[in-house]
Parts: structure tokens; sequence; C-alpha cells
């Protein structure tokens, strides 16, 4: 982030979108161990599903319509949840294959990810 500061000197920086980059990068390290570009689609449907539920809130509702309609937002937002949760499942069952056939030196790895999966496959049945 300083390195590309460091091209705008004497120029405005808008300050905003280079903060949240940081912290999408620094979430996404610390959770999966990968970079912001290896996460960067899981971290933009979670803006426009946050986006999406901020109006949800804001609209009229009628009790037991949507069971049987559902608007374009709702749409969205299901296909928006499944997404996310089929890209975070896809890191996993990748990191889970290399760990498995060997490839990864520290077996699952050291992240938040790596240290669930090692939990999961080292669970004692007593």
């Amino acid at each position: 982030m300083l390195g590309r500061w460091k091209n705008h000197v004497g120029q405005e920086i808008e300050v905003f979108q280079e903060f949240r980059l940081l912290t999408a990068e620094v979430i996404s390290r610390t959770a999966f161990g990968s970079s912001y570009l290896q996460g960067q689609h899981i971290f933009e449907m979670l803006m426009k599903l946050s986006s999406l539920l901020v109006n949800f809130d804001l609209k009229l509702k009628l009790p037991g319509i949507s069971k049987f309609f559902k608007t374009n937002d709702e749409i969205e937002v299901e296909k928006l949840r499944k997404g996310i949760r089929n890209s975070i499942m896809e890191i996993v069952k990748e990191r889970e294959e290399k760990a498995m056939s060997g490839e990864e030196a520290e077996s699952f790895g050291s992240d938040f990810l790596g240290l669930q999966l090692k939990a999961y496959h080292d669970t004692n049945d007593n």
C-alpha cells in the first residue's frame, strides 16, 4: 500500500478504498493464508451482500408472502450466500487435498483455516 502511495506524491489519495483493501488483505491472510487476490471474489460478494442486507431492512415486507414469491433482492442474497459458501469450500477442499497428498510442508498451515482443519482431522472419538 505504501509503495503505491509513493507514486501519488503531492496528490490526493482516496484512503477509504486503500484501507478497505488493506483490511481485506489482513483478514484474508489471517483466515486463509492467501493473498487478497485469491479472496477478492469472496470480498466482492460480501460487499454486495452487505449492501443488499442494509436495503433489506428498509423495505416493507408482508408476512407469509416471501414463502411463495421471492423479490429480486431475496434471490440475489441467496445466490451470493451460496457463492460465498462455495468459494470458501473450494479453498478448504484445496487445502485438505494438498495436506493429505503431502504437498504442503506445514500440513494444514498455521493460519486460522489450517488450525481449524488440523483440529477437525485430529479429533479423538474418546
